[in-house]
């Protein structure tokens, strides 16, 4: 990462692990940092830990709860009023999930899930992005798990099939195939090298 110093950079769940390890990092770049975590106490600490590596760098703790789109606004408004400059760089970072079989989970756990990975993430971008909207710049960055690709070990498709074969269910999704068949059949043309299309490659 170069050429960030002097921007502004918001990146939730930096109270711990990954997000405090980016947090850390832009702020060994330049970057002003605004360290989102619902647990103040753990955003309190990476603030530390920035200015104990460097004593010039900028860091603010912010307590907020990303699954209220309320709490966000407001805590993304007081940071850029105690910054005094606009969100340059948004890292969605918060993420939460309790590996366990599909039949054992409840409803409050599927809405918990969905609130911070999905929502959270929704609230945040919407309440930083229409400040770079109006200044024309800024960058978003979401992390996810890759159990959003491939699927949770315990709760992917193939175990919900097996958790079910006693109960004589069976659950399959084709969406997956279906859509690289659908590739395979109808391949892209080769892109004219010439046209200013050279990055383009054919789906295969």
């Amino acid at each position: 990462m170069r050429g960030l110093k002097g921007k502004t950079a918001i990146v939730t769940g930096a109270g711990s692990g990954i997000g405090r390890a980016i947090a850390l990092r832009l702020a060994a770049e330049g970057v002003t940092v605004g360290v989102f975590d619902i647990n103040e106490a753990g955003a309190g600490e990476t603030v530390k830990a920035i200015e104990a590596a460097d004593g010039k760098a900028v860091a603010v703790a912010v307590a907020c709860d990303i699954t209220d789109y309320g709490a966000v606004t407001a805590a993304v408004k007081r940071f850029e009023e105690t910054t005094g400059a606009g969100t340059d760089i948004l890292v969605n970072n918060a993420g939460w999930d309790t590996p366990m079989p599909f039949l054992k989970t409840e409803e409050a756990f599927w809405k918990k899930v969905t609130a911070i990975n999905w929502f959270g993430p929704l609230h945040m971008t919407h309440a930083v992005a229409q400040g770079m909207a109006a200044r024309k710049s800024g960058r978003v960055v979401n992390i996810a798990s890759d159990a959003g690709r491939v699927g949770s070990t315990h709760r992917r498709g193939r175990v919900l099939g097996l958790q079910g074969r006693d109960h004589r269910f069976r659950e399959g999704a084709g969406a997956r195939g279906g859509a690289q068949q659908r590739h395979r059949e109808h391949r892209l043309p080769r892109p004219d090298r010439h046209a200013g299309h050279g990055c383009l490659r054919r789906h295969r």
